[in-house]
């Protein structure tokens, strides 16, 4: 008599047919797996329905999710569903008549699409969406959702692990404070935060921005200051007016990775601020200022003296005022250490300081990995001056020669790609 098993090949493990299913990375392949049979059905199901993107209607061959996955009273893919994102059409509603170009929705696709999300929030089945620990926010701007609207994304943070908004509309400072104080204080469960501004305006759109506002802090004043259990926090563009927001709401973030992205003279008070209020926290930290040629408050010591416990620091500011940040830094743990340099910022640096900061202190005692990412000349340049960056790498690696013979430096140099700077690098 045969085994059991041999005559019923249904009766391998679930958890090996998931194994299997999960290395499928085709849509097709996954949803004709899901037709198999009932016991292929929720793993196929689960890695199709992991990610679910839903975004406006810019291009009539794109394909794209439909909306109905997630509010049709007939899906049934609502408890596989991990990540969502949700991508708003870049024209608001409320200009859309002053465009005479747009006559209609498919008019503006070239823009970007028309605002849409305050249609579709209100019918997302968000009781049923028991799996979801991911939600990318792309355009939303709070103040053009309505009450329906706001009630359903708050819901829809209620169990979130990670939330990331992304725009580059020029929206006011207070609008984008005002969004990402409601989303915080909505995800109780949050600990990886990410909001992203990029300063670009789609053609056409550029006049429909808002006057510049101050920022009225007093609605901030009032909240019920929360300990909230955030740990990691990546902000980028305009910091200020949202960093000031969450140092009054949140004042004591026990952050441990923090990302400050193009930090400029008039943020870098309040990014101080953030930066001493989680110091001892803090195990990574990365700092990248939109203008290098300006003295840093951090060589004063400033927001980052108490650092016990760094063991990663990205520091994006003129070489030359490097070894003074360096050299404030308490934490034995150091392990990586990124910084950056450029020819016409070399001849300013003290580069025998700079040495004598990562062989003597505490840095002397973490021996950290030390990785130098090489710049050209003029970053707007279409391609880089191979002579200048090798004789600048040269200059490093001999001014380094004890970290590079101990295999503790790295020199990495910035990649062109069709005639602009990419954000990959190579070793050099």
């Amino acid at each position: 008599m045969m085994p059991t098993w041999s005559r019923n090949p249904w009766s391998i493990p679930l958890e090996l047919w998931d194994m299997i299913i999960s290395h499928v990375d085709c849509e097709n392949s996954l949803l004709d797996c899901a037709l198999v049979c009932r016991t292929w059905r929720p793993a196929a199901r689960q890695h199709r329905f992991n990610v679910v993107r839903i975004t406006p209607q810019t291009n009539e061959r794109e394909p794209r999710e439909s909306p109905l996955l997630l509010s049709d009273p007939s899906s049934t893919i609502l408890p596989y569903v991990r990540r969502i994102d949700l991508v708003e059409g870049v024209v608001p509603k409320s200009v859309v008549q002053f465009i005479p170009a747009i006559q209609s929705p498919s008019d503006a696709a070239q823009y970007g699409g028309i605002a849409w999300l305050d249609d579709i929030l209100p019918t997302i089945r968000v009781h049923d969406l028991t799996a979801l620990q991911w939600l990318d926010l792309l355009e939303l701007c709070w103040e053009e959702l309505s009450a329906d609207s706001r009630a359903n994304l708050k819901y829809l943070c209620r169990r979130l692990t990670t939330l990331r908004h992304f725009t580059c509309s020029q929206d006011n400072p207070a609008r984008r404070c005002a969004l990402a104080v409601e989303l915080l204080d909505a995800s109780p469960s949050l600990r990886t935060f990410t909001f992203h501004y990029h300063e670009a305006t789609p053609t056409g759109v550029a006049t429909l921005a808002d006057d510049a506002q101050p920022l009225d802090l007093t609605p901030y004043y009032g909240m019920r200051r929360t300990a909230h259990p955030l740990t990691k926090l990546i902000l980028s563009g305009h910091l200020g007016p949202i960093v000031t927001c969450l140092n009054i709401v949140h004042p004591n973030l026990r952050l441990e990775e923090l990302s400050l992205a193009a930090i400029s003279p008039d943020d870098e008070g309040t990014a101080i601020s953030l930066l001493q209020s989680c110091a001892e926290t803090l195990t990574f930290l990365s700092l990248l200022y939109s203008k290098k040629s300006y003295e840093p408050m951090l060589c004063s010591g400033a927001g980052i003296s108490r650092m016990i416990a760094l063991q990663t620091f990205t520091i994006m500011a003129d070489l030359q005022f490097v070894p003074a940040i360096l050299r404030h830094i308490p934490s034995r743990s150091l392990k990586h250490l990124t910084m950056n340099a450029a020819p016409q910022t070399l001849s300013k640096t003290d580069l025998g300081d700079l040495t004598r900061v990562l062989t003597m202190g505490s840095l002397a005692a973490s021996r950290p990995r030390v990785t130098i990412i090489c710049w050209p000349e003029k970053v707007a340049q279409e391609s880089e001056d191979p002579v200048a960056l090798q004789n600048m790498r040269d200059i490093l690696v001999a001014s380094l020669k004890d970290l590079h013979k101990d295999g503790r430096l790295e020199m990495l140099r910035v990649l062109y790609k069709d005639g602009c700077l990419s954000g990959t690098t190579e070793e050099f």
